[in-house]
């Protein structure tokens, strides 16, 4: 699952890491069964889950969180969030969050 929050115009450096910090608590509420959550380049955030029976429930639970957590203080917290399936191999999965990781 990839969040990448979407910060509007005259949005700050220091608001865009406080953003992915707000969206990382919020991944770890959902994920807390030591899966891996991390960052992937400078303003998206990851979880790397098994492909479950429940992932859609747990990607709608994340979406609602990061939507109603502080991140709308501001006004509605806009941010895109998707499941993006990894390859099979470990040279391609690399491929694939090395894209993610472009601006």
């Amino acid at each position: 699952m990839v969040v990448e929050p979407l910060n509007p115009p005259g949005t700050t450096p220091f608001d865009r890491e406080l953003r992915l910090v707000d969206v990382a608590e919020c991944l770890r509420i959902v994920f807390c069964g030591g899966d891996v959550l991390g960052r992937v380049g400078s303003h998206r955030a990851a979880a790397l889950v098994g492909r479950e029976p429940n992932l859609p429930e747990q990607v709608e639970t994340a979406r609602a969180l990061i939507t109603q957590w502080r991140l709308d203080a501001d006004g509605p917290q806009l941010a895109r969030i998707w499941i993006e399936g990894l390859p099979g191999t470990e040279a391609m999965a690399e491929r694939v969050l090395d894209e993610l990781a472009r601006p």
